[in-house]
């Protein structure tokens, strides 16, 4: 996806967010990335890295590391054969999540 495009898919987000419709901007995720992979799978255009880095960006830049939106892109990375690295909102999730389930013992 075109750089240029980075503010408008920030201002879209912030709409969606604000109307709590990012259920749409996710099946447009959703379809994007499994389009686009697709086509990439077929013609050998790009690799599927290169577009993942890009939806990387885009999560992280434009969509406040929304973390339904990564969940997403992620299973459709996965789908298409290619492994997702953990963000670094994915992290810090699992990590809060483990201090929230340990109990002190002191």
């Amino acid at each position: 996806m075109d750089e240029r495009s980075h503010d408008d898919l920030s201002r879209m987000y912030y709409m969606f967010s604000e109307a709590d419709l990012l259920g749409h901007l996710n099946d447009a995720l959703n379809s994007y990335i499994r389009q686009t992979g697709q086509k990439i799978l077929k013609e050998d255009s790009l690799s599927l890295e290169e577009l993942k880095n890009s939806v990387d960006k885009i999560c992280l830049t434009c969509f406040s590391e929304d973390a339904s939106l990564e969940k997403t892109a992620k299973q459709c990375f996965k789908d298409l054969g290619l492994a997702w690295e953990e963000t670094k909102t994915e992290s810090h999730d699992l990590d809060n999540d483990w201090k929230d389930s340990t109990i002190w013992l002191g």
